[in-house]
């Protein structure tokens, strides 16, 4: 933990995450309800029990679902369902200075008018798409490009 920052960031991979995709946006409630999510609004997710569902646009969304917990099939019609977990790292960033970190990195407004919670958000840092939730006033989940976790927690560790 950075003292200067008074922000924890922990990094971890046990987690499984899904991009979904339908070919009609009306079909979208539908597939998740398949998955025993519930359908978020863009840029939020919506979590029950160990699964969050994530709204990216009208025909796509992610499910995230904590290690542990059945993952699902992907054999659908309405749609694709592709798991992506191998190619993600989840960093989670907490602590009393975390929006303002998030902004120096991001430059998010991470008000809590702009950026409540649940948020979620398509943004970059250091040249890397980073897909950010905001889970707390004060938490944040990170999900990048497991070829870039490294180079990525080094950044962050700054």
């Amino acid at each position: 933990m950075s003292s200067q920052l008074h922000v924890s960031i922990e990094c971890d991979d046990d987690f499984s995450l899904f991009d979904m995709r339908v070919w009609q946006p009306k079909d979208m409630a539908a597939l998740l309800a398949v998955f025993g999510a519930a359908a978020p609004r863009i840029g939020t997710f919506a979590r029950q029990g160990a699964r969050a569902a994530i709204g990216i646009t009208p025909s796509r969304a992610m499910l995230l679902v904590e290690s542990g917990h059945e993952r699902p099939s992907s054999d659908i019609e309405i749609g694709a369902v592709i798991d992506v977990s191998h190619g993600y790292r989840r960093f989670v960033l907490a602590g009393q200075s975390v929006a303002d970190r998030i902004v120096s990195m991001t430059g998010l407004d991470t008000d809590m008018a702009h950026m409540p919670v649940p948020s979620a958000t398509f943004t970059g840092i250091h040249s890397i798409a980073i897909l950010v939730l905001r889970e707390a006033e004060d938490r944040f989940a990170l999900f990048a490009p497991a070829s870039y976790a490294e180079s990525l927690m080094e950044w962050l560790e700054r």
